[in-house]
Order: C-alpha cells, then structure tokens, then sequence
C-alpha cells in the first residue's frame, strides 16, 4: 500500500518535469521537443487521477502536486512560449541578410512581456477552480490544458509554416490580442463541457459527439494549423449545448 500511494504522484511529477524541460526547449528554439514533451504531459495529467481513483489513493498531497505541475505545464510554458512568438514578431533585423537577430532599445518592460499575462490569468485560474464546487463534472471558463493547446497550435503553425494562419502568427498584434482574449476566457463564466462521459448513448452527449466529429475534417484539412481551431470549435460547441439541447 506504501507504495502504491505513490504512483499518481510520480505520474504528476513527470507531467511537471516534461513541462519544466518545455519550457527550457522553447527559449532554446527546439519546437519539436516542446511538442513531444507536452504531449507526455497531457497524458500524465490524464493519467495521475485515472490511476489514484483506480488504486483508491486519492490524497489531499496529490491534488496539490497536479495543480502545482499544471501551472508550470499548462500556466507558465503557454506565456513563455507567447513571449517568444511575440518577440519573434516585433523582431529588428540588424540588416537584410540577418533576419533572426533582434535589436531592442533598452527596456525593463518589452511587447513580448504581454505574453506572460496568460500565465498570470492560467495560475489565478487554477486556484480560482480548486476551490470552485461547481466544477465537478463540467468546466465554467476554459480549462487551462485547453488554453494551453491552442497556444501550442500557434507554435507548431509558426514551426511548421501551417497553412492559412502563418501571417496571424507572425503578427504581433494578434498575438498580444489573443493572449488577452485566453486569458479572459479562462476566469470567465462561460459553460464549458468536459468529456467525462457517462456512456455513449446520444442522449446527453449530442454536442460531444458533434464536436469530435467537426474534428476530423479540421485535422484532415488544416494539419498543423487544426489545434487553435479545434479549441475555437470546443469553445463554441460548450457554449451552444445548452441553447440547442
């Protein structure tokens, strides 16, 4: 029994760990890492308390740890990597045939800087929903992993040269705009469904089902550029169910 306590809290940790390596691979520029490193986080997230339910080990330590890591993996790494992506954008090439080297005046507060605010509102977010009782089987405001998703979309897009949305992630503009709009969408009030379903029966789950279904053509079709619009659509699916269902 000893030891068995404590599995979920060594699942945790690797989620914290691989989202304290993501963040170290972002400053550095290896995308590819990130990408790999927060998909392990993804699933240990999913799995610590899959498995504490499991083992019947739930513990007060253990719903502290994973909040703890999501604010690094799903809080701290999304503003580190907006940060980047907007000091990207407002870069000053020295001259035409050095593209990538920034010139600042400078300054204790930059553009770039606006992209921690995410972090801010992600943490506030995750205490805010440890002591929310309404939020046990559904989510009011975005889920920080979801957040965390679309900023990861934005780069992989930027990575990848993704088709359709290279120009917006390249925009400054848009990318301090976004970093505002999550971080109103995470504090805010609006129903947002989880996918802890009961059953797969159509009845209770119809907008679920729509919303994965809307998937496949947007990963078919978008390829990397599909992660910022799946969250837009799980967004406007989670609150459309109640008014069409």
């Amino acid at each position: 029994m000893t030891m068995k306590k404590h599995i979920p809290n060594t699942i945790t940790l690797v989620n914290l760990a691989c989202g304290s390596l993501a963040v170290i691979y972002t400053l550095e520029g290896r995308y590819i890492w990130v990408l790999m490193l927060v998909i392990i986080s993804l699933v240990a997230d999913f799995a610590d308390g899959l498995i504490a339910r499991a083992l019947n080990v739930k513990s007060d330590l253990g719903k502290q740890l994973d909040s703890l890591a999501d604010g690094v993996t799903f809080g701290l790494l999304p503003g580190i990597i907006l940060y980047v992506l907007i000091q990207n954008a407002f870069a000053i090439p020295l001259s035409e045939d050095i593209t990538n080297t920034i010139q600042y005046q400078p300054a204790f507060l930059r553009m770039e800087h606006l992209g921690l605010l995410y972090t801010i509102f992600a943490i506030f977010r995750l205490g805010k929903f440890n002591i929310d009782t309404r939020q046990s089987e559904n989510f009011i405001g975005l889920a920080t992993p979801a957040a965390a998703l679309f900023v990861l979309g934005l780069l992989m897009i930027y990575q990848f040269q993704g088709p359709y949305f290279l120009e917006l992630v390249q925009n400054g503009y848009f990318l301090i705009g976004t970093t505002v709009c999550l971080a109103a969408l995470m504090i805010s009030e609006l129903p947002m469904f989880s996918f802890k379903i009961k059953g797969l029966k159509w009845k209770g789950n119809e907008m679920r089902f729509i919303f994965l279904l809307l998937c496949i053509p947007a990963i078919l079709f978008l390829k990397w550029s599909c992660l910022p619009v799946i969250i837009v659509l799980y967004a406007v699916a989670s609150v459309s169910e109640k008014h069409l269902f």
